[in-house]
């Protein structure tokens, strides 16, 4: 009988320890995350001030290091950095599409502006298939084992990008 009031102790104890919270999610810098998390809730109309506050900084830092890597990688002029580039791109769109529903006012609080990422998208992704395409053909003329392996990389890579296009939102690159 001890045993059957010690089993759901120990799953709560473990479900408590277990659980990250925003505040702990923001400070391991995990910034998609808290928005994943805390954007839903405030979209059904429950709002906490602290959340709130969170997943604004977490918007704008997020966006703000996405912004400066995609100028980085642009000034390199190589043709091989435009598949992060397109994935950053998805990211920031979709954080801002994972706070469209936000309320007004809450949108205001926070200083959010929605962001105008299409073309820079489209573009991102051109280039960035062109530039994979191009790879998997290259490797796909030497006709070795190895070499076919690596291009399914790319291959899988391309998949990866029409399902960003669908989903804008990704979380990693």
């Amino acid at each position: 009988m001890k045993y059957i009031r010690l089993i759901p102790a120990l799953l709560l104890g473990v479900m408590l320890t277990a659980c990250d919270t925003t505040k702990k999610l923001y400070e391991a810098q995990e910034y998609d995350q808290v928005i994943q998390r805390v954007a839903p809730e405030v979209c059904k109309g429950k709002m906490n001030d602290k959340d709130i506050n969170y997943v604004a900084a977490s918007y704008h830092k997020a966006n703000q290091a996405d912004h400066e890597r995609i100028q980085a990688l642009k000034a390199t002029g190589q043709p091989d950095v435009w598949p992060e580039i397109y994935q950053r791109y998805c990211s920031m769109k979709g954080r801002n599409d994972a706070l469209k529903c936000f309320p007004k006012e809450v949108k205001k609080g926070m200083n959010y502006v929605k962001l105008d990422l299409d073309d820079d998208m489209m573009v991102a992704r051109n280039k960035a298939e062109n530039f994979l395409v191009a790879k998997i053909n290259q490797l796909l003329a030497k006709g070795t084992k190895e070499d076919g392996q690596e291009a399914m990389k790319f291959v899988a890579q391309l998949v990866r990008f029409w399902q960003c296009k669908r989903f804008h939102f990704a979380t990693g690159i």
